[in-house]
């Protein structure tokens, strides 16, 4: 079991599991309430589309490509080998993400997104690594709603596939990914198998192979959600 990620959700149910359609439908009609009380446009998600989806490295993908995001955040050099389970770097972003995350007022979302002092890696730190969604509209800063239902808790914070697709482009960047590797490149999957090693020796990524896999799969899910207009679901 792990995170799975799916583009066109909607379409998906609508072809494989019907009694699933009304669900889906009250979490989307949520999460478009929250986006227009933002003074964003409701997101709208196509009854067909093509579905694209993908299974994650488990629940610990995302924290992996979190650590290089906090590492960078923080000023420190990505090392060259397997990063130490202590490092507190993700939780470092997250607690200074979850300090922005706290205030009652929708408006101040907004208003934070024009900060200059704006966090980066916010879209992707600011997300349950389990559950929710990111919808193909711009904004700047994940939304939360000033209420909200122990059952539906976990949709937020809702993030942007736009502001996503840019952090992570940032990540692969960092991790020096060249252009033409994918989630299938056979380099990936075989340091995804033997593990890290500390050799020194190889691309920065190939060190990262969890982290690299973890941003490839979001790359190739935002590229998926802009093209469709549907959201990426967490689940």
């Amino acid at each position: 079991m792990g995170l799975e990620i799916t583009v066109g959700a909607l379409a998906d149910l609508r072809q494989n599991d019907p009694e699933g359609v009304k669900w889906l439908r009250k979490e989307l009609e949520l999460v478009s309430e929250v986006m227009v009380k933002s003074g964003l446009q409701p997101h709208r998600e196509p009854e067909d589309a093509q579905i694209w989806f993908a299974s994650g490295y488990g629940y610990s993908g995302l924290h992996k490509l979190r650590e290089i995001a906090g590492l960078h955040w923080m000023g420190k050099e990505i090392p060259c080998g397997r990063l130490n389970d202590d490092i507190a770097a993700e939780d470092a972003l997250f607690y200074a993400a979850l300090q922005r995350l706290q205030p009652t007022i929708l408006q101040r979302f907004v208003s934070l997104g024009k900060s200059k002092s704006k966090l980066p890696f916010v879209h992707l730190i600011a997300h349950s690594d389990a559950a929710g969604y990111y919808v193909p509209t711009n904004f700047e800063f994940p939304l939360i709603p000033k209420r909200m239902e122990e059952s539906t808790a976990h949709i937020w914070p809702l993030g942007s596939v736009q502001q996503l697709a840019g952090e992570v482009g940032a990540l692969i960047e960092l991790l020096k990914i060249p252009i033409g590797v994918d989630q299938y490149d056979e380099r990936l999957l075989s340091r995804l198998e033997t593990g890290n090693d500390e050799t020194g020796v190889g691309a920065l990524w190939e060190f990262h192979p969890i982290a690299a896999f973890t941003a490839l799969i979001l790359k190739e899910a935002c590229e998926a959600s802009l093209q469709s207009g549907a959201a990426i679901q967490f689940s």
